[in-house]
């Protein structure tokens, strides 16, 4: 039997002449505690995506012209355990061909440790 959490991670961008901003929580659907590995990962998640997008904001509107003023989007992951306690997450986009898609991207690249985001994250600072 698997253990399934479910969990999201919500971040507004707005960006005009009057304010910058970037907001970002974590909830979670269902129990109120989360196991340990799940509340490292969205820790980790709230403290590199923000990185990653402020130090790539101009590679973002390039690609995705719609967010030069911002965007909002709501990530869902799922993330199982299983019999042998090995961990798993699942995440798909609900708005395909969106930033969405790049910043389930880039939370990919956490969980996989991909060296590439501390990287960038460390960008112009």
């Amino acid at each position: 039997m698997e253990n399934v959490y479910i969990c999201h991670l919500e971040l507004t961008v707005v960006n005009d002449n009057e304010k910058d901003e970037l907001d970002i929580a974590a909830r979670a659907e269902g129990s109120a505690v989360q196991p340990e590995p799940i509340c490292e990962i969205l820790n980790e998640l709230i403290v590199k995506i923000p990185a990653l997008i402020r130090n790539l904001w101009w590679h973002i509107v390039a690609e995705y012209p719609k967010t030069s003023n911002g965007f909002s989007v709501d990530l869902r992951f799922v993330f199982l355990k299983d019999e042998d306690g090995d961990w798993a997450a699942n995440a798909t986009s609900s708005s395909p061909g969106t930033v969405e898609d790049l910043l389930l991207g880039m939370a990919k690249m956490i969980f996989e440790d991909d060296p590439i985001i501390d990287e960038l994250g460390c960008m112009n600072e």
